[in-house]
């Protein structure tokens, strides 16, 4: 074996390099950018289990507008891919956290679908709302929890966002 070891090639480290692309940085900053209007419309939501569908149709309007745009940002993230990124562990914790991300969105958007029916029981209506808090609290946790990750790996982008 000893006679061999010339054979052995050692490859470079692949987190190490000079930093994102231009274009990795604008992904990631407008990623930051998203999940900061997220959170921050989840935020301006403070149910009430008492509240009509009215209530929730105008309690709930930034957020719903924010919906679309947050699950189109965060697909962005699949150019984040573990089998040909540098840092293989921190795009698998981005991964992780995207699909976190996108199961709360969808959660909550579920909810919103019930409580935004007027004929949806009194009671159903409670529950949904209880739903909706516990989700939106696990939501910002995962926005929060992606936008260290980034921070982490890019802590220059902190002056662009």
């Amino acid at each position: 074996m000893g006679r061999d070891s010339h054979n052995v090639v050692a490859f470079p480290d692949r987190r190490a390099g000079r930093g994102p692309s231009p274009r990795v940085r604008e992904l990631l900053r407008r990623t930051l950018e998203e999940l900061d209007r997220i959170r921050d419309s989840v935020e301006l939501v403070d149910p009430d289990p008492g509240w009509s569908a009215q209530d929730w149709c105008l309690e709930s309007t930034p957020l719903r507008m924010r919906l679309g745009a947050g699950q189109r940002q965060l697909d962005r993230l699949t150019d984040i891919d573990p089998a040909r990124w540098p840092d293989t562990d921190w795009a698998l914790d981005v991964t992780d956290a995207r699909f976190e991300i996108q199961q709360h969105l969808e959660a909550l958007a579920t909810a919103l679908e019930v409580l935004l029916r007027d004929e949806t029981p009194f009671v159903e209506r409670a529950w949904e709302a209880g739903r909706f808090r516990r989700i939106s609290r696990r939501l910002v946790a995962g926005l929060e929890g992606l936008r260290e990750l980034i921070l982490g790996q890019h802590p220059e982008l902190r002056t662009l966002t």
